[in-house]
């Protein structure tokens, strides 16, 4: 017959029935009661033990080489806030590639020692076991040391913050060589590398430490890790530099204006500004202003004539009679540097390891001229006439220039009429002031009464060429003058009255003309002749002759209506 399962139970080897298990019921409980009652009589004595008893670090436990084991909560947490404190004054050193070594402190970098969480760890690890076989087992017990590594917290921002600081406070731009004035010489400053961070090390320093803190194992020192920076400049980039300056105050720029002599040789401040010293070239703007500061107060106004009458003077030369002018005010003309030539000459003269000398032109304003007498009027400038006596300035020929350059100041010349030199000079003589000095006479230099007398002449000349004036009478000197190169070479007239050697020239306008004379600054003669313009203009071309010493002109005068062609030549001996 089948086996009945479920009415059936084996107990000691044995087959009892559920019948025979009831039999048993009260004898069942009365063991259940017990066994539950000692169960947990037992659990209650573990519990109330464990919680009776203080906490304590398990037997071997070190905390950063300290010995911890046995220690109770209040003890273990004392001795952590001290090692806590030291910490604090941990330092990490930062070295740099050049030799140089920063140390921040834990607290610098926001790096904290956290007390709770190390007190955690020192006793999460262990099992409640564990801990109660440990718990009267002291510090010098027998079980193996544990080390336990102190739980860190950073202030990450703050730690990125004082890192950046620090490595960018190393970084080093490169120093490019400079020209330096020293107060007497130029001499050229060092030149220095410089280094950059290099590449991510920035984000590489944080990774570090952040991963270090997080295995609260922090390095004692960091290497950081630059890239140089090679200098634009060098010392030997500014040699040729040096020796252009050097070369500027051994042989400085000199400009000459009106008997004075302005001189830089960029040993002062002032002018030294005009220099870009790396390339050693001029600040075209500040150069503009400096120019502009020279000029003024040097630049002159023009003066105002007012013509009342005229009178006729008598020549002692040769009896004939010539007109002069009575007249109110001043004929000096005026003048305004002329700035943009003097930009030109200065930087050319400053690139020019030679040639430093510089003469001021000038832009020159005639005077305002006005008349009282019917049908005499100058109201147009026809023409300048310039010549530069700068090598021939001593002080005898320049007192003849004055005078003979004097003698016809303010003469009227009317129209058709012929004008000529040696009537409106007279003689030249000593009784008029004229003084003896170098003459050129007979194709040979001497000494003579009247030498600078050529200078006014050969002026006159280049004006009435401006004018397109007919002349009558002109000779070139016999012997070559270097100083009337200047505006014109070969455009000269020589006098001299002792040999009736004259200039003259015709006033063909239809109205009269006035000659005004002066001598300008730089050692300049200046003629300018005053009319009313009847529209002609000249063109001078120089011919070269191919022949020593034999200057020619083509002078081509025109009209609105016509033109003429002249011819101007001049040979010289030698």
């Amino acid at each position: 017959m089948m086996f009945d399962y479920y009415r059936y139970i084996c107990y000691n080897n044995k087959i009892i029935t559920f019948e025979h298990l009831n039999m048993k019921k009260k004898t069942l409980k009365r063991v259940m009661k017990r066994s539950l009652w000692i169960s947990s009589a037992a659990i209650s004595f573990i519990l109330l033990f464990f919680f009776s008893s203080p906490q304590r670090v398990p037997s071997g436990v070190q905390v950063s080489g300290e010995l911890f084991g046995g220690l109770s909560k209040k003890e273990a947490i004392h001795q952590l806030k001290e090692l806590s404190e030291s910490f604090q004054d941990r330092t990490i050193q930062f070295q740099f590639d050049d030799h140089e070594t920063s140390q921040l402190s834990s607290s610098q970098l926001g790096i904290e020692f956290d007390i709770t969480a190390t007190w955690s760890k020192m006793i999460g690890h262990e099992n409640l076991l564990s801990r109660l076989l440990s718990s009267s087992v002291d510090a010098a017990g027998s079980e193996a040391a544990r080390e336990i590594q102190p739980q860190l917290w950073v202030d990450e921002k703050h730690l990125s913050q004082v890192v950046n600081s620090l490595l960018s406070s190393h970084e080093k731009n490169a120093e490019d060589a400079q020209l330096l004035w020293t107060g007497d010489q130029w001499k050229i400053g060092t030149d220095a590398q410089g280094e950059s961070l290099s590449k991510g090390e920035k984000n590489r320093i944080q990774k570090l430490l952040i991963e270090s803190i997080q295995n609260s194992n922090i390095p004692s020192s960091l290497h950081i890790q630059y890239e140089p920076i090679e200098p634009e400049t060098t010392s030997a980039d500014l040699e040729e530099e040096k020796n252009k300056l050097d070369g500027l105050v051994s042989n400085p720029l000199k400009i000459n204006f009106n008997n004075e002599a302005e001189t830089i040789d960029f040993t002062d401040k002032e002018t030294q500004e005009l220099l870009n010293i790396e390339q050693v070239t001029l600040d075209t703007e500040k150069l503009r202003k400096w120019i502009s500061k020279f000029a003024q107060g040097r630049n002159l106004e023009p003066g105002t004539v007012k013509i009342t009458d005229t009178e006729e003077i008598e020549s002692e030369y040769d009896g004939k009679s010539f007109t002069k002018a009575i007249y109110e005010g001043t004929f000096a003309s005026g003048w305004n540097i002329d700035e943009e030539k003097l930009f030109e000459d200065i930087r050319s003269a400053f690139d020019d390891p030679e040639e430093r000398t510089i003469s001021v032109n000038l832009q020159i304003i005639p005077p305002t001229i006005t008349s009282e007498i019917e049908a005499v009027s100058f109201p147009d400038l026809l023409s300048t006439g310039k010549s530069n006596f700068e090598e021939g300035n001593g002080a005898d020929r320049v007192k003849n220039i004055d005078l003979s350059l004097g003698a016809f100041q303010s003469v009227i010349v009317p129209a058709g009429e012929s004008f000529s030199m040696n009537r409106t000079t007279g003689w030249i003589t000593e009784d008029k002031g004229y003084t003896k000095t170098k003459v050129i006479y007979g194709g040979a230099v001497g000494t003579g009464v009247g030498g600078g007398v050529c200078q006014t002449s050969t002026t006159l000349y280049r004006a009435v060429i401006n004018a397109g004036l007919p002349v009558t009478e002109r000779r070139p000197h016999t012997l070559d003058v270097s100083y009337y190169h200047k505006y014109g070479y070969g455009l000269d007239a020589a006098v001299y009255t002792v040999a009736r050697k004259d200039f003259q020239f015709v006033n063909d306008t239809e109205n009269p003309i006035l000659i005004n004379t002066y001598t300008a600054p730089n050692d300049e003669a200046i003629v300018e002749i005053y009319g009313t313009s009847d529209g002609r203009s000249i063109e001078l071309e120089d011919i070269s002759t191919g022949i020593r010493n034999y200057k020619k002109w083509n002078w081509l005068v025109k009209w609105p209506e016509k033109e003429e062609k002249r011819t101007i030549e001049s040979r010289y001996l030698r």
